[in-house]
């Protein structure tokens, strides 16, 4: 067997990040996908000419269209924001179907005129853990049926625009407690959430896989799992769209060996790896896949299938841009701004939370790494304009150290403003509310971005804004004005 006609069949199914600009036409790749580093010094219209740049280019090489994707989910996972061509919100915020169709098409709208014809959106997790550190806003509800009926219509949007949608984290990802970037979540399946899967695949162009090992099924992660994966088709008919990995650099796979996580992965039902990082981990999945070809020819076969597979759905998009749907853009540019009900939730008495906001006061910004590495907490710094901001990173929260910075420099006459970024409810943040107010701080407000989920908390004010796009932040510097 020819290794170079096999290596390119392999490149095909994966799909990987920009981290040399020549590398991506070294071979046919599924595509690419562009995150926060590849656009935070781009104009918009200089993410069109990078798009447009390697479509043109990829198929003057391979005679091969290939995968633009992105993450733009809205709310708080976005990789661009501009005023002209927002974020949206996060998928937590909507409550009816004609909303959810509207949001869709309009972010769909966005991304096409950028170039994008995949996203990988939307997130069907249902959210029933409000200590799951990932998942969140991104998911339309804890509630299992809400998830459901606002799925369809938001899946609906970006059909309509054509844009190929994902959905994920199958068979679910939502009652974890684990951030599978990080560490591998374990869990037992859940029906319901598989379920909105199953309700949706007539719909679905594609689903990407959860890093979790579901312990009723086996011990391995469903990106590995045969077993886990085959539940797609137990609605009794098979699927015919296309299965994405999540990323295989994520932490969650670390201990197993990459070469098993990549042929167990092919083996288990996935068609499309994401790849990403450094590219010499590029080469070496192309070469680890071919070799393993080379060594049992059976497994040609399999692959040739999936290669066959991923070329129909990246030919299936079309690339023309009609002057209806740009039409169609201004106008939902204009009911985003102008009507579409944000849900800000406001508890407490805003005047006496704008007069002491104003005033002089301590400022905690809660928030990952990850928020602070892609630029949020330097937004939320900037737009919040006080001298006095303490950062706390929430990967490394010690709750001793932080309350030993209050001895030292809060007194009873202070205002304490607290802004809060995580998506999750964290029991460590609660306790130092609670320290807070043994100190006597008179006025305590909470600021959360994306976090719906505290209870009955012992401040003065609560000012929920369901994400930290440049929308959200304006209609916050718009409440305390």
């Amino acid at each position: 067997m020819d290794k170079g006609k096999i290596k390119e069949i392999v490149s095909r199914l994966i799909l990987i990040d920009i981290d040399n600009k020549d590398f991506i036409l070294k071979y046919p790749f599924a595509g690419y996908i562009l995150f926060y580093k590849d656009l935070k010094n781009l104009s918009f219209s200089q993410i069109q000419e990078l798009n447009n740049y390697y479509k043109d280019l990829y198929y003057k090489k391979f005679r091969m269209n290939l995968i633009r994707s992105i993450d733009q989910e809205g709310g708080v996972v976005f990789r661009f924001d501009f005023y002209d061509y927002p974020a949206i919100c996060s998928q937590w915020v909507i409550d009816n179907e004609q909303d959810s169709f509207k949001l869709a098409y309009f972010n769909g709208l966005i991304l096409r005129i950028a170039g994008f014809n995949l996203n990988f959106s939307p997130v069907l997790d249902v959210n029933s853990n409000f200590e799951n550190p990932i998942i969140g806003v991104r998911s339309f509800s804890n509630d299992y049926n809400k998830v459901l009926k606002l799925s369809k219509p938001f899946i609906d949007g970006y059909k309509k625009v054509g844009i190929l949608n994902c959905g994920k984290h199958f068979p679910g990802h939502g009652s974890t407690f684990v951030d599978s970037h990080l560490s591998l979540p374990e869990t037992t399946l859940n029906v319901n959430e598989l379920n909105v899967f199953l309700s949706n695949l007539d719909y679905l162009d594609s689903v990407m896989t959860a890093h979790v090992v579901y312990k009723d099924i086996d011990n391995l992660p469903a990106t590995l799992s045969k077993k886990t994966l085959n539940l797609i088709n137990s609605n009794g008919k098979l699927y015919n769209g296309i299965i994405f990995s999540d990323a295989l650099n994520m932490l969650a796979l670390k201990e197993f060996d990459f070469k098993d996580v990549l042929i167990n992965s092919l083996i288990s039902g996935i068609d499309i790896l994401l790849v990403l990082g450094k590219d010499e981990l590029k080469e070496e999945a192309i070469n680890i896949i071919s070799d393993y070809v080379i060594n049992n020819e059976s497994f040609f076969d399999v692959l040739l299938d999936k290669y066959n597979k991923v070329n129909n759905f990246i030919n299936y998009f079309n690339d023309n841009l009609n002057d209806n749907l740009y039409n169609d853009y201004i106008r939902l540019r204009d009911w985003f701004y102008n009507e579409f009900d944000f849900k800000i939730k406001i508890q407490g008495d805003l005047g006496k939370f704008k007069f002491n906001f104003n005033k002089d006061s301590f400022n905690f910004i809660f928030a990952n790494s990850y928020l602070s590495e892609i630029g949020i907490v330097d937004n939320i710094k900037n737009f919040i304009n006080k001298s006095q901001v303490y950062f706390v990173n929430m990967n490394n929260f010690d709750i001793h150290f932080i309350k030993k910075y209050l001895d030292q420099n809060l007194n009873k006459t202070n205002t304490v403003n607290l802004f809060y970024l995580p998506i999750y409810k964290d029991r460590n943040f609660i306790e130092f509310i609670n320290i807070l107010r043994t100190k006597g701080i008179r006025n305590i407000n909470l600021i959360t971005f994306a976090n719906p989920f505290f209870y009955n908390l012992n401040v003065d004010f609560k000012l929920d804004i369901f994400g930290f796009s440049n929308i959200h932040l304006k209609k916050f510097q718009n409440l305390i004005k």
